[in-house]
């Protein structure tokens, strides 16, 4: 039994997917699934608790010596990303001297964030439950907030103003895509369960994309039931291209070279088959 924890996130439920339906061969494995926020998932990665885990990019560092980057399941904003947002108008300039509510300092977007606004107060907010971010803004607690996963696209309907896309930024900067989440796999266990647990993550991946109507449907009614952040039609689909693409099914070289800028040169890159 390999253990699997991932967030709530629309397109980590995508992921794996075909993998809960039974839609795909697992190769004799099984599969046992928790979900938790994105900064408790950098957190259990770090204790070793979990066989395969979504992570954001930027825990990676503190993750090599344990895990294997799997080539397939990342997240990639191609000019686009996480959104930092405000209930006034705020320039990149006057995050300085703002408060933001970041979703948990070892999250990608808070590691980018910090190099756009180096001397903002920021404060942790967790992701769940998806509204507390948006009360804390309401109620005037916090200036900004570092909105990622479905807020990215959600909060337009909130009459908040954007003030900066910090995948859009990092696209400006080093001419890349922005690695946002990757999949990781224990190296304690074995190479060979590490092949096969590979093959059947892409395969999953692979089944969702040829069958993304299929899965859309299922989605948007799982997201009802739970009541998430992104419920519509539109907006669930909108959502998946931007995260659930070829990005998804295989991280190309560019995204490589901008995992390496994310993390510096001491880091080593070590990847699953």
């Amino acid at each position: 039994m390999l253990t699997v924890a991932h967030s709530p996130d629309t397109d980590d439920f995508f992921l794996f997917w075909a993998i809960v339906e039974g839609r795909i061969d697992c190769e004799g494995l099984e599969f046992a699934f928790r979900q938790y926020d994105t900064a408790t998932l950098n957190e259990l990665a770090v204790e070793g608790k979990y066989d395969i885990v979504a992570v954001s990019a930027a825990a990676y560092r503190q993750l090599q010596d344990t895990y294997l980057i799997l080539p397939h399941g990342a997240s990639v904003g191609r000019n686009y990303g996480p959104v930092v947002v405000s209930q006034r108008k705020l320039s990149i300039d006057d995050l300085n001297e703002a408060t933001v509510a970041i979703p948990g300092a070892t999250t990608t977007s808070a590691a980018v964030f910090k190099k756009i606004a180096p001397q903002a107060n920021c404060v942790e907010v967790p992701i769940e439950p998806f509204k507390l971010v948006f009360d804390y803004l309401n109620r005037g607690e916090v200036d900004a907030a570092l909105l990622i996963h479905e807020g990215q696209i959600s909060y337009r309907s909130r009459d908040l103003h954007k003030v900066v896309d910090i995948g859009n930024w990092w696209q400006e900067r080093f001419s890349l895509p922005l690695p946002l989440g990757i999949n990781v796999i224990k190296r304690s266990i074995g190479d060979e369960t590490i092949e096969r647990a590979s093959r059947v993550l892409s395969r999953s991946i692979a089944y969702g994309l040829a069958h993304r109507d299929e899965v859309l449907g299922e989605l948007i009614q799982l997201n009802n039931s739970r009541e998430a952040d992104l419920t519509s039609q539109s907006g669930v689909k909108e959502y998946l291209e931007r995260y659930a693409n070829a990005d998804t099914a295989r991280m190309d070289e560019d995204c490589i070279e901008a995992l390496r800028i994310l993390l510096g040169s001491e880091v080593e890159l070590a990847f699953a088959p």
